[in-house]
């Protein structure tokens, strides 16, 4: 995530949040816990992904690179391979 971006994105919500259901009243912030999370691991959250599915996944799903070259235009073919 962008820095400061959790931080923008949860001032919005929030100002959001009274104009809607508060009718202008920033007391109703009081009552209702408005937070955005932004863990730290975050950065990372794509390539944990990938790596956890890469686990399950049987050598029979890999494409190698020859197959890839292979393929051409017709790529859309080694999805069908993966999937």
């Amino acid at each position: 995530m962008i820095p400061g971006l959790s931080t923008r994105v949860e001032n919005e919500i929030k100002d959001r949040w009274v104009k809607t259901k508060g009718k202008g009243d920033t007391k109703i912030l009081d009552r209702v816990k408005i937070q955005v999370h932004d863990p730290p691991r975050r950065k990372n959250a794509v390539f944990m992904g990938a790596s956890f599915l890469a686990s399950f996944a049987g050598e029979d799903r890999y494409v190698s690179k020859r197959e890839y070259e292979e393929a051409g235009n017709q790529r859309e073919n080694l999805f069908k391979k993966v999937y």
